[in-house]
């Protein structure tokens, strides 16, 4: 009796004859062994794996094959159901799916499954979900689409739709902070940026600040509008390498006074494909950086930029479609456009020892 056997395989397409997957492995002889070949199967095909086992030291050989046919779940989000305002305490989420096979569609909210909906083979498209009774406050939204096997959860979709939502009650007029996606993890050359949306019951408009600690931001406090469409980008400028960087960003119930705050926690290392050195700031005049800057600050900040004792002056700016504007990047920049003008007082400079006077 052999010892070991040694186990060839390949896959096959069947539409085409051709191999497109092969190896081999030794395995002890009479006793089970478990080998994952779907992490080799194409995506929406039939495909035949042939197996085929020798003894190591005898040569004999058997050859089993088994027909495959794979089929690609997919789960995306829908335009009916997006997070950029709040709902109600009823309302009805919506998502996309396709994907040949018996499947099962859940949908939850802070992990609670609300729906588990088994479909058949020709289920496709739109699909719905409606809630109600959701309290006052953000949530979290999950939705997930796995393959049904005799009405129990097989393999699911790679990532399952995850977000934050708002929903207002109608009856409390605390104001609602929810975030949108930010990383867990960043490097220390990342630009770290938290999108964010804040809905007030009462108002049109929110003051919001932003802490480190007990240290408020420069970028703070901001405006925030209601009836925005894009979430705001909090960028940040002063996080700390090794360690996990904490951020709060904050407003109040202006009637009871009661605070509405949210933590923002990620963790910052060293990029180990980029070992730089910063620039020496010896002798250093000027160092512009728009980063974290917003025209929603209040009139007074949104109009000051300081370096050391310079001191910027800002001229004719409507700070609606010019100053403190994000680009096609999500990258802050200072728009300087319609009549606006923008000087900073550099000073003396000496170049070659010879002083030169710069305004």
């Amino acid at each position: 009796m052999d010892e070991e056997m040694t186990i060839s395989w390949r896959i096959e397409l069947d539409e085409t004859k051709i191999t497109y997957a092969q190896g081999s492995f030794i395995v002890p002889s009479g006793k089970p062994y478990t080998f994952e070949f779907g992490n080799q199967l194409r995506n929406s095909a039939s495909s035949t794996l042939y197996i085929t086992a020798a003894g190591v030291n005898s040569g004999s050989t058997r050859t089993i094959n088994f027909k495959v046919t794979t089929v690609e779940l997919t789960l995306t989000p829908s335009e009916k159901f997006t997070n950029a305002s709040a709902f109600g305490s009823s309302f009805t989420m919506y998502c996309n799916i396709s994907g040949a096979i018996d499947k099962i569609l859940k949908w939850s909210i802070d992990g609670e499954v609300k729906s588990r909906q088994v479909l058949g083979k020709g289920a496709a498209g739109e699909q719905k979900c409606e809630v109600s009774g959701i309290t006052h406050g953000y949530h979290t939204v999950t939705i997930d689409l796995l393959q049904s096997i005799n009405g129990e959860e097989g393999v699911g979709v790679k990532e399952p739709l995850q977000f934050e939502i708002a929903v207002s009650d109608g009856v409390s007029m605390d104001p609602i902070i929810w975030l949108g996606d930010y990383g867990s993890l960043y490097y220390n050359y990342d630009s770290v940026k938290i999108p964010f949306k804040v809905y007030n019951p009462k108002t049109a408009n929110t003051t919001v600040q932003f802490f480190k600690g007990i240290t408020e931001l420069d970028s703070s406090p901001r405006e925030v509008s209601n009836t925005s469409k894009d979430f705001e980008i909090l960028e940040l400028t002063d996080t700390e390498v090794g360690m996990l960087n904490t951020y709060t960003i904050t407003c109040k119930n202006t009637d009871t006074g009661v605070s509405i705050s949210r933590d923002v926690k990620f963790e910052v290392i060293q990029d180990p494909n980029r070992d730089m050195t910063l620039v020496s700031k010896e002798n250093l005049l000027i160092s512009f950086d728009a980063a974290g800057r917003s025209n929603n600050e209040s009139a007074t900040k949104r109009a000051t930029w300081t370096y050391g004792d310079k001191k910027a002056t800002f001229k004719d700016f409507n700070w609606y479609n010019n100053g403190w504007m994000l680009d096609e990047n999500k990258d802050t920049m200072l728009r300087i456009s319609n009549g606006a003008e923008f000087s900073i007082p550099i000073g003396s400079m000496i170049i070659n020892d010879a002083t030169t006077v710069a305004n």
